[in-house]
């Protein structure tokens, strides 16, 4: 089982979004302003909410501040549980888009009729790469430890255990003694190993699974399972093909990553020594809402098209073993 090449496949995702391009800017769009105003929306009730919080005080305002604390946590997990489920719907009309079906928004619900084996899917997944990043980080950890990059952390491990001042010292205390004399550059190469262990064991996994939503969403029976096996059966000696698309496609993956890296403006500005121009508790809003803006325009004019690429290679892998199920 194969797909047609790269640039076949980017080809056929560039006349497949065309061919009824209002209907697929109409859906894309829909989907957008849910993806992105949804979490905008939690962020000001939250604001909100704890400018009510700093006014309740004293053991009065105990039974109030629990409930307005639930509350937050009750917006933002829902917030963080839904948003998967509507992002399969935009699988799901990319699918159709492959296909030269007809899409529309009321498919954008499509993860959510299917809600039980998506939340399996979504969990199995995320239990597996979790494993193989932990695995990948103690692996990362061990290999740095027996490198000549790790004899500077032990000199100052060392130092802080034979210093006098230190022989009666907690762990507790020891252990923020030596936070203060670590820096992020002793760090660095361990932090460097780790990660590249990490993404060693964890990113083949990654894209052993990319077609599991796919999988899913095309099955006349869905099943967490099955969606992970047939999709570690499609992508077997595929991985490279799907890998040279992602390579194709950095552009777009670059922007999206400064476009969220903007949401953290508030904590990285006064990092770099630069004072904001507004409050402390509007600061996170206001670089939340300039972050959705930049992901809103970015998947307005690209995000539909570059689902409907990883749809395609889906779809011709479908094709290449003798035919496609509709949806």
């Amino acid at each position: 089982m194969s797909f047609a090449s790269p640039a076949t496949i980017l080809e056929q995702a560039k006349h497949a979004w065309k061919r009824n391009i209002a209907d697929h800017r109409r859906m894309i769009t829909v989907y957008a302003l849910v993806a992105f105003s949804l979490p905008l929306m939690v962020l000001a009730i939250n604001v909100f909410l704890d400018q009510l919080l700093a006014d309740t005080g004293g053991l009065s305002g105990i039974g109030l501040r629990s409930t307005l604390e639930t509350i937050q946590t009750v917006l933002s997990t829902a917030t963080q549980i839904l948003l998967p489920f509507w992002s399969l719907g935009l699988s799901y009309n990319a699918l159709a888009i492959s296909r030269s079906q007809t899409v529309s928004t009321d498919n954008l619900f499509a993860g959510f009729r299917c809600w039980g084996a998506a939340l399996r899917l979504m969990i199995l997944r995320t239990l597996r790469y979790t494993t193989k990043i932990l695995c990948g980080v103690f692996l990362g950890s061990l290999l740095f430890s027996v490198t000549p990059l790790s004899d500077n952390l032990l000199a100052i491990s060392n130092a802080l255990a034979n210093d006098p001042a230190y022989a009666t010292a907690t762990a507790e205390e020891l252990l923020a003694a030596l936070a203060e004399r670590i820096t992020f550059w002793d760090m660095a190469p361990y932090y460097i190993f780790c990660i590249a262990g990490a993404a060693l064991l964890a990113i083949p996994l990654f894209y052993r699974y990319r077609m599991s939503n796919y999988v899913l969403l095309d099955s006349q029976k869905p099943g967490a399972l099955f969606a992970l096996y047939e999709s570690s059966r499609m992508m077997y000696r595929n991985t490279s093909q799907l890998f040279k698309i992602d390579l194709k496609l950095w552009w777009y993956y670059l922007l999206l990553f400064l476009a969220l890296l903007i949401s953290f403006g508030d904590l990285l500005l006064p990092i770099c020594g630069i004072t904001l121009p507004f409050s402390d508790i509007w600061a996170p809003v206001v670089f939340s809402l300039f972050s959705s803006a930049l992901q809103f325009a970015l998947y307005f004019l690209f995000g539909g098209q570059i689902e409907t690429i990883y749809a395609c290679v889906y779809t011709s892998l479908k094709e290449s073993e003798g035919g496609n199920e509709p949806l």
